[in-house]
């Protein structure tokens, strides 16, 4: 909510430039902090046994059936669809429909 009204005064102030460059540094300085914050945590609970994980088996079934894949696969799809569609209709639409060069 801060961001995007900070970024239009950056942008309409000086330009588009300073706005990327801003978004750099903002991104290098959370790196570092949590570099130096964020932690690991321990990798001990009911998916352990000891100190190995358990690692269960599922079938492939399961695996390709799972709403989390298929979720994905349909998100992969529109992407997907709607890049193929930009990149081979949109240039000759702007070219021939609407007459730019």
């Amino acid at each position: 909510m801060i961001a995007i009204p900070l970024l239009n005064f950056i942008i309409t102030t000086y330009s588009w430039h300073y706005a990327f460059g801003a978004l750099g540094i903002v991104g290098l300085l959370w790196v570092i902090a949590w570099a130096i914050v964020g932690k690991e945590g321990a990798i001990e609970g009911p998916g352990t046994m000891g100190n190995r994980p358990m690692i269960a088996s599922a079938s492939y079934r399961d695996l390709l059936l799972n709403p989390t894949n298929l979720a994905s696969w349909c998100a992969y799809f529109s992407a997907y669809f709607g890049v193929a569609l930009v990149l081979s209709w949109f240039t000759p639409y702007l070219v021939k429909g609407l007459g730019f060069e």
